[in-house]
């Protein structure tokens, strides 16, 4: 009995034993990550803005907050990442200061101690431009290092900028075209449709928007597109009636009895 009974408690301690021992995870496997998933919010308003967001290479999320969490504009938003990416900060630092209700340029000069310049490209002042480039350009080959841009200036030279970095464009091109009334939409949709593609400020390619990107078309190109699509569409729905009429009328030449051509025929002025 002794014996036996020593045994059980021998098998007992051994399984408790057993139970006890810890088992290390297994190393993690580098060669077999699994893929990471980025899923692109369908909040981009513009062409522009997702060219800004990809050339200055900012987490999806920063522009996201910007618009839904802060509510600011396509514009406001367009000097956000300008300023952040020239000031070396976050776009937070920038949201503080204008809700402390301090000004676009004083941010710029005072508080990021960026010079105006920062908003121009390089252009000889030889050439001639309407507004806004006009006027901002005029004032500042006259007093570069002090020149006080409005905040529409600085948007939309922050736009011009960006563009001609982005596809190494010039700023001459852009400029008449945004003188012959295109948006920046427009611009850069017909660069993206050239097959050019966006080189980043951290030297990295970008061949088009995500799959989940909601872009927004320009109001005038959309009407021109509508009024095309529509003309091809009536000339598209008109063929196919006509030709199912002449199908109409050779099966009524082989079974004169049946009276379906004129039952299709009306069918197919109801859908014209």
């Amino acid at each position: 009995m002794k014996t036996t009974a020593a045994i059980i408690t021998i098998l007992a301690f051994v399984l408790f034993l057993g139970g006890c021992v810890v088992h290390s995870p297994p190393e993690p496997d580098f060669y077999h990550q699994p893929q990471v998933v980025v899923v692109h919010a369908e909040f981009f308003h513009s062409d522009a803005e997702w060219m800004l967001w990809e050339y200055y290479d900012w987490d999806y999320d920063v522009v996201y907050d910007l618009h839904n969490r802060y509510r600011y504009s396509d514009d406001e938003v367009a000097l956000i990442l300008f300023l952040s990416y020239y000031g070396h900060c976050q776009p937070v630092q920038v949201v503080q200061w204008r809700q402390a209700g301090i000004p676009w340029m004083t941010i710029t000069t005072a508080r990021l101690r960026l010079e105006p310049d920062i908003f121009f490209i390089p252009v000889a002042s030889t050439h001639k431009f309407g507004p806004p480039y006009g006027n901002a350009y005029g004032r500042y080959w006259k007093n570069p290092g002090t020149v006080v841009l409005t905040d529409s200036e600085m948007v939309s030279l922050v736009y011009l900028k960006t563009t001609c970095l982005a596809y190494n464009a010039s700023p001459i091109d852009v400029i008449r075209l945004h003188d012959q009334g295109h948006d920046f939409n427009y611009i850069v949709r017909t660069h993206r449709s050239q097959g050019h593609h966006i080189r980043t400020a951290h030297g990295r390619n970008v061949k088009g928007p995500p799959d989940k990107v909601k872009l927004r078309p320009d109001d005038r190109d959309n009407d021109k597109d509508k009024g095309k699509s529509d003309k091809n569409k009536t000339r598209t729905d008109t063929k196919p009636a006509k030709d199912k009429g002449k199908t109409d009328k050779s099966k009524t030449k082989t079974k004169p009895k049946e009276n379906k051509p004129k039952t299709n025929n009306k069918g197919g002025q109801g859908k014209r």
